[in-house]
């Protein structure tokens, strides 16, 4: 279970008038003890995107297109609610309603529309609408959904799976393959490639694991993920010439 939603459901539900999260306004206690767990959270959100770009890495060298589509729309999913956690605000749910809650005195629930994937990027674009990540579109379409555009038709809208060949929105990173591609991305300062349609499916998801370490940086934080973990995800960030070694660095793997 997520953290901050196991803390909400022994101490904050439990007291809240009526038994309602949307009647609740945060104790200075309930503020810090979410915020605690939030953090915890964070870093096992940045694992899990973490893992899902680097089992996207694996699957386009294997022209697996469909599985890294899906996959790197999870990456920035997880990466985004680890940007909203290490700005404070958790998504947790009473009952199946989706509520974001800031970690801050006073601060009530905000209900969210729609199954956890909306509820997260419509929180995300509503708490740091001027991340870097919102900051164009990709194409003529807002950048997280493109994201959710791609994944939907991996999923639901394609019957036959593209494979062996790349689709649109991989031809570019196929035809440069990953090392290529991944340094390209990990050296771009002005987001070049991040909201470019033949980029974006893989610059988007680096982009957003770049802004989470950068926030997890300048928090302090360090040692995020344990020994194994990290032996693990190194053995994904790699191609057949062996590691990539920007997003290693970038890991500290």
């Amino acid at each position: 279970m997520h953290q901050a939603q196991r803390y909400v459901d022994l101490h904050i539900r439990p007291v809240a008038p009526n038994g309602k999260l949307s009647l609740v306004a945060l104790s200075a206690t309930q503020a810090t003890g979410l915020s605690l767990a939030l953090t915890r959270d964070a870093v096992d959100y940045l694992y899990s995107g973490t893992i899902s770009i680097g089992d996207a890495v694996q699957a386009v060298e294997r022209s697996l297109y469909t599985w890294a589509t899906v996959k790197l729309y999870y990456a920035v999913f997880y990466l985004s609610r680890a940007l909203l956690a290490l700005n404070g605000t958790a998504l947790v749910y009473e009952g199946s309603k989706p509520f974001s809650v800031a970690c801050a005195p006073g601060a009530t629930p905000v209900k969210r529309d729609g199954p956890t994937h909306k509820a997260v990027l419509t929180a995300f674009a509503s708490v740091l609408p001027n991340t870097p990540l919102l900051s164009q579109p990709i194409g003529a379409t807002p950048a997280l959904e493109w994201l959710m555009q791609r994944r939907e038709e991996a999923n639901y809208t394609n019957a036959r799976f593209c494979e062996p060949s790349a689709p649109a929105h991989f031809k570019v990173i196929a035809h440069a393959g990953v090392r290529r591609s991944i340094s390209a991305y990990m050296h771009d300062t002005s987001y070049l490639y991040t909201f470019d349609p033949q980029h974006a499916m893989l610059a988007m998801p680096i982009e957003a694991l770049k802004e989470v370490i950068k926030l997890f940086a300048l928090n302090g934080a360090a040692n995020l993920i344990s020994a194994d973990d990290r032996r693990y995800i190194a053995s994904l960030y790699c191609d057949k010439t062996g590691p990539l070694p920007e997003i290693v660095a970038l890991l500290k793997l």
